[in-house]
Order: C-alpha cells, then structure tokens, then sequence
C-alpha cells in the first residue's frame, strides 16, 4: 500500500466515524470502535470526562 492510498483510506475511516457517531448507527459505529476503547472529552466545567464504550453504546441506542 503506498502513501497516498493510506492517508485515503484514514480519511475514510475518519469520515465513516463521524457518520455513524452523529446518526447514532452504533451497528456500524461498533465496526470501527475498540471494545475497551474511552471517549475522552471535556466538560463544562473543564473536567475530564472518561466514557467507556457500554455508555457509548446505550447513548447511540437511546431513542
């Protein structure tokens, strides 16, 4: 695999993550997300916020 057609195909996982994160797809989301993978975010207040991947799952597949 050369270069050009590895930076392609990191820009398309990106995009396939961003997709299924924002339409809450999490059978298609779950392909991509490592089952002991933490979502590390900052919160209101600058707290560091570490979710694990079951929150991750319940928040995808809440109505």
């Amino acid at each position: 695999m050369n270069l050009d057609s590895e930076i392609n195909k990191i820009k398309e996982l990106v995009m396939e993550y961003t997709e299924y994160n924002e339409t809450s797809n999490w059978e298609r989301f779950s392909e991509l997300w490592h089952p002991e993978a933490r979502r590390l975010n900052v919160g209101n207040k600058n707290e560091l916020l570490i979710t694990p991947t079951e929150d991750i799952e319940k928040f995808l597949l809440s109505p």
